[in-house]
């Protein structure tokens, strides 16, 4: 019976080649699912934050859905997670992404239209880490996505009578 042993040198190099042919064949969920074209529209509508009391017709214009334009915001799956997408709207507010199937929350950048949101306050930090939407992306599913950001009133101001 002949017995033969491998160099440490040949062993380490047998060794890193398993490893690195795990590592190739690894892949985790999300690099298995596809990527959708997903396309749509950023919008948004308002809350009424006090001072005079406003007619019906500005309570309805507050809650009516508009186009936002020239805005982006990034999308990540947990709150105060990482941003996985940013999505920038034209100027009819519409966007093209494309991105994996998941639910996404919808956060703000620094890049919003001013005319849209002439009361959003960026130097607040509770309003710039809120989440203003959710949205959920489909494999094979709808490709038409309308993504309505909800604000409400700034938490960094004090409230208006």
């Amino acid at each position: 019976m002949r017995i033969t042993s491998i160099a440490s040198g040949e062993f380490f190099f047998l060794l890193f080649i398993c490893c690195l042919s795990y590592a190739a064949n690894a892949q985790t969920k999300d690099s298995l699912q596809p990527y959708n074209d997903v396309q749509g529209r950023l919008t948004f509508n308002q809350s009424y934050c006090g001072g005079a009391r406003p007619s019906e017709e500005m309570l309805a214009q507050y809650d009516s859905i508009r186009p936002l334009p020239n805005t982006t915001v990034y999308l990540a799956r947990t709150k105060g997670g990482k941003f996985i997408y940013k999505i920038s709207s034209d100027e009819k507010g519409k966007f093209k992404k494309k991105m994996r199937a998941g639910k996404y929350l919808v956060y703000l950048s620094r890049n919003y239209s001013k005319e849209a949101l002439p009361y959003f306050n960026p130097k607040c930090t509770k309003w710039m880490k809120s989440v203003f939407a959710e949205v959920e992306v489909i494999n094979g599913g709808k490709k038409l996505y309308n993504i309505n950001l909800h604000f409400g009133c700034d938490p960094c101001s004090p409230p208006r009578p």
